[in-house]
């Protein structure tokens, strides 16, 4: 989408560019190439797209809620919550890719004893992930939190190896 700015009548492109396109291309064929791994050896996968994620940093006086928070579609959450029920996340993994301003992400969340895996591929601006770089740092620890479109929780997660989830420009 194409709109003037009010202040100085230039034109300015909201769209993603070429790049983040191919950016966010290049991370959901790499989720697909897990998962496809994953089941290969014996996993139960689940895959989801987040379709919003933002770094969150404490808010003053409520230092508990800050992490990496991902919105995805309510089926996917439904299946999430199913499949934590009974198991619990012992291990995770991250990968990552910087393009332009923003990291694109799958964040791979193990229960190995019962050998089930959620992929969640996402992206967020990486201006957003500074203050949240920062308190992880200060305290030693992450979350992913995952959460249905009407701000239901649907998991919490949390990361000591924190420098996994966030470029090397926020965690300096």
């Amino acid at each position: 989408m194409v709109r003037r700015t009010e202040e100085t009548e230039e034109r300015v492109d909201s769209r993603p560019s070429d790049s983040d396109k191919q950016g966010w291309i290049a991370t959901l064929e790499e989720l697909h190439a897990l998962a496809e791994e994953r089941r290969a050896d014996g996993w139960t996968v689940l895959t989801t797209q987040a379709g919003d994620t933002a770094p969150v940093p404490p808010e003053t006086g409520d230092t508990d809620r800050f992490g990496l928070v991902h919105v995805v579609p309510g089926d996917d959450a439904d299946e999430l919550t199913e499949l934590l029920a009974d198991g619990t996340i012992d291990e995770f993994e991250a990968y990552r890719r910087t393009v332009n301003a923003t990291c694109f992400l799958i964040t791979e969340l193990r229960d190995t004893e019962r050998r089930e895996c959620v992929l969640v591929a996402t992206a967020y601006d990486l201006g957003e992930a500074d203050a949240l770089a920062s308190h992880a740092a200060d305290v030693g620890h992450i979350y992913t939190r995952i959460r249905r479109l009407d701000g239901t929780p649907v998991a919490e997660i949390r990361h000591e190896a924190y420098e996994k989830l966030l470029p090397a420009s926020t965690t300096e």
